[in-house]
Parts: C-alpha cells; sequence; structure tokens
C-alpha cells in the first residue's frame, strides 16, 4: 500500500504532516510534484494504494485524473466524481451555485454581473438590496481576494477595473459577523472545527489566525457543513461559515484544504484521521 500526493513546492506543512502520518502507520509515502513532472513517465498506481491532491495548480486536477482509477482510494466520494466532475466546481460560482440549489444557506448572491449599468442596478436591488455588498474574486484564500463595498458608486469603479481584466467575480450580499467557522469534515462527522474572530480594523474575521480558537459548534452548523462536502462530490473539506445573529452561512468549501494552521489549532490529528480513512476505503 503506498499513499501518493500530487502536491507542488508551496504545500510542504500539509506534506510534511501527510508524510509523518503515513511513518506511523508504516505506509509508504510518495510525493509527485506537478513542478518537475515527467507526463511520459507516470507512477502506476495499484489497487489499495491511497492519492490525495494537495495541490490546487491546474496540471495537478489534470494529474489526479490521469492517475486514479478504480480500487485507488480517494478523498471522493466515487472514482467517477475524480473523473468526471467539471474543472470549473473551483470556481466561486460554480460551487456556490451548487451549493444554494441544494438549499443550503448562502448570502444572496449574484453570479453573473452585466456590464450594463442600468441593467446591473437593477438586478442588484432587485437579488440582494442596499449596499454594502461584498465582492468576492476566484479564487481567493484567507481573505484576500475578498472586498467590502458600501456604496453603489464605488461597487462601479471597482467592477469596471475587475471587467478590464477579465476577473471572475461574486457579488454577495454583505453578512455583518464578528466571528467565522473553519469546519474540516472528513466523510460523515466534521473531526475539528475553529472559530476565526475578526480584528476590529478589518470586516473579514479569517484574516489573522493568532485571533482564532478551538470551538464545538452546534448541530445545525454541522450539519450544514456535512452537506455542502457531500453536494459536491467531496468526503473531506474545509467548510468555512460565517455566523451572524444567530444564524449561520454558507461562504465555500475548501478541497483540498490546507489544514495544518486548523490541525495545530484544534490539536485534532487531521493528517492521521486522512490516513486512517483511506486506508480503511481501500480495503473496502
Amino acid at each position: 500500500m503506498n499513499f501518493y500526493s500530487i502536491t507542488s513546492k508551496g504545500n510542504p506543512n500539509t506534506n510534511n504532516l501527510l508524510r509523518e502520518a503515513c511513518e506511523k502507520r508504516n505506509i509508504k509515502y510518495s510525493e509527485i510534484d506537478i513542478s518537475n513532472i515527467n507526463f511520459y513517465k507516470l507512477p502506476e498506481l495499484n489497487k489499495g494504494d491511497l492519492l490525495y491532491r494537495v495541490s490546487l495548480n491546474t496540471k495537478a486536477f489534470i494529474l489526479e485524473k490521469i492517475l486514479v482509477k478504480k480500487g485507488v482510494a480517494t478523498l471522493y466520494k466515487s472514482t467517477e466524481d475524480v473523473i468526471f466532475k467539471n474543472v470549473a466546481v473551483f470556481s466561486a460560482t460554480m460551487q456556490t451555485i451548487s451549493l444554494e440549489k441544494s438549499n443550503l444557506p448562502i448570502p444572496k448572491t449574484i453570479y453573473i454581473v452585466p456590464k450594463e449599468k442600468q441593467l446591473l442596478k437593477k438586478y442588484i436591488n432587485q437579488k440582494i438590496g442596499k449596499p454594502p455588498y461584498v465582492i468576492k474574486i476566484s479564487p481567493s484564500m484567507q481573505g484576500q481576494g475578498i472586498f467590502r463595498v458600501d456604496s453603489y458608486a464605488s461597487l462601479n469603479s471597482i467592477i469596471d477595473f475587475l471587467f478590464s481584466i477579465n476577473q471572475q467575480f461574486l457579488i454577495r450580499k454583505y453578512i455583518p459577523v464578528t466571528s467565522s467557522a473553519r469546519l474540516v469534515v472528513l466523510g460523515n462527522k466534521v473531526i475539528s472545527s475553529i472559530q476565526f474572530t475578526a480584528p476590529s480594523d478589518d470586516f473579514r474575521s479569517n484574516v489573522q489566525f493568532h485571533s482564532s480558537i478551538a470551538k464545538n459548534f452546534s448541530p445545525a452548523i454541522k450539519r450544514t457543513a456535512i452537506k455542502a462536502t457531500h453536494v459536491l462530490g467531496y468526503e473531506f473539506g474545509g467548510v468555512d461559515i460565517l455566523i451572524s445573529h444567530g444564524r449561520h452561512y454558507l461562504t465555500e468549501v475548501n478541497f483540498p484544504c490546507c489544514f495544518h494552521r486548523t490541525q495545530e489549532i484544534s490539536g485534532v490529528d487531521i493528517a492521521g484521521k486522512i490516513i486512517d480513512y483511506l486506508v480503511a476505503k481501500s480495503k473496502k
């Protein structure tokens, strides 16, 4: 049995945790680095091997599709989900549409933004309402690429710029929160969760990991996280949720997710649980 990590140079912390977890279980750990991969001489995975894509690079996504086969354990619900799932599921737009169609509690969102100003204003008033708004570009990470817009005039200037550089983005209703949650789902359980608190000078609650603590969230929030992960065809994911005045709003499911900080803060051996889950799945 071998564990293969499809990775890149930007993922050392996650890779180190996975390597250590494999060593403790006497499982051979192998990294497939997309920065120097030879596509004409790829490793041959066998039945019972374990595969996880750490990297978000498009080449890594393609390589995952090439390597996977029946009998190789992954953190997708099925081999078909790996092979046939549209690459656009990475985008904030496609993911959020899927989550909304599954009746999950997402903030009100405009997916396709018209360039014509009067049409845009009418659409926003109908779908979202008055400002403030949030613009989320794709991809974004740890609050980067997310902007609060406090007036319609400011919104116009920002989206003109985004259109000029062909940047994909969403417009969402602003949710006033002081905290947010990251829940790590594995299988049918939330195995780890932490709470972020917004700094006094920023509306984004997940930009500073030093203000985060381990926290056990309500059954309703856990159910949302688990359902959202499964809707997208995953068995593992880092689910981000906003909490506001007793309500919660789903913002995204991160797969793969860089779980090393969550593991450090929560004290839960996420890497070990991933390996154990894949081993049990491979035996089935």
